[in-house]
């Protein structure tokens, strides 16, 4: 497989693991008790996996067109 492949699989476990730790936080979520939004717990797992996933993705797309 090519450098930009792994790139693009990183990219995609980083996706999956924030849906998977958004489902999670969600069943524990209660809105009752929460006085934060929903939303706000979950920026901090945006900044952690979602951005970086746009990066190593848009780096991907970069290795790839050079090619």
């Amino acid at each position: 497989m090519k450098k930009y492949h792994y790139l693009y699989l990183i990219s995609l476990i980083l996706i999956i693991s924030f849906f998977a730790i958004s489902i999670v936080e969600y069943t524990k979520y209660d809105p009752l008790l929460c006085s934060a939004p929903f939303l706000a717990y979950l920026i901090p797992w945006i900044l952690m996996l979602i951005l970086p996933s746009l990066i190593i993705f848009i780096i991907a797309c970069v290795l790839r067109r050079k090619k």
